[in-house]
């Protein structure tokens, strides 16, 4: 498990700095939410749905928080 969070604290900062497209090939078409983008992946792993909130600007991350719903 503490690998599998160490990967995901890493790949949350590797988006920072991407352009939405490049965004969106990894994850997929996200929710347009107020004034960020959520992007959902289910987490065969330990169940679940990881879920990206990004914000952009001019179209390039400038923040991406990871969280993780059971439902």
């Amino acid at each position: 498990m503490r690998h599998k969070l160490m990967w995901s604290f890493h790949r949350q900062y590797q988006l920072e700095g991407m352009t939405r497209e490049e965004v969106e090939k990894l994850l997929g078409k996200g929710d347009d939410l107020q004034g960020s983008v959520e992007y959902k992946l289910a987490d065969d792993w330990i169940g679940g749905w990881r879920v990206y909130h990004i914000d952009y600007k001019q179209d390039r991350v400038i923040r991406a928080k990871e969280t993780w719903q059971d439902w």
